[in-house]
């Protein structure tokens, strides 16, 4: 279990390390094999758990989080060193093709990861990501958490990152990861 409650967007900003993250093992949207203690070893990253057809958190979270990476660059933070992932709850539905292109609507470290359905299901439960498909049919939703998880370079989440922060708040907490 990585936390059992996320931190507001408004509070302090000292870094607590929660738990240990479990490390997993995806297929990127460009179908190469992508492991995240492989990949992103020795570097933070920031973890985010949607899907591509949502029509309103995911998006706002992303750029959020785009124009936060952006803000910490401009502001001489070393931003390429951190990892980007976004992971698909909806791999039915979100193919490399749709992934691929998702992503390049965002921050060019973004990096989308799929699998299959029970690859999915067990990362999310290793990481606390309570999610439930809503709907019948093609046209369902996927109710999901609205935060990413920031990491340190030890792989340990340190914070929660919600897209109703401010971006220089949001900028701020990304750069005491590098």
């Amino acid at each position: 279990m990585i936390g059992s409650s996320p931190h507001s967007a408004f509070a302090k900003t000292e870094r607590k390390v929660l738990q240990p993250s479990p490390p997993f093992s995806l297929k990127r949207h460009d179908g190469a094999p992508f492991r995240t203690d492989k990949d992103f070893a020795g570097r933070p990253f920031i973890v985010y758990f949607g899907f591509t057809y949502c029509p309103d958190i995911c998006p706002t979270s992303l750029s959020a989080l785009t124009d936060a990476l952006d803000a910490a660059r401009a502001d001489g933070a070393p931003t390429e060193e951190i990892g980007f992932a976004f992971v698909t709850l909806d791999p039915e539905r979100d193919t490399p093709e749709v992934l691929s292109d998702y992503v390049s609507h965002f921050h060019p470290n973004l990096i989308g990861l799929s699998g299959g359905q029970d690859e999915i299901d067990t990362i999310a439960h290793g990481w606390n990501v309570t999610y439930e498909r809503t709907g019948d049919g093609d046209d369902y939703l996927i109710s999901h958490p609205a935060y990413a998880y920031a990491l340190d370079r030890e792989h340990r989440v340190v914070d929660y990152l919600w897209h109703i922060a401010p971006t220089k708040k949001l900028a701020k907490k990304i750069t005491s990861l590098v």
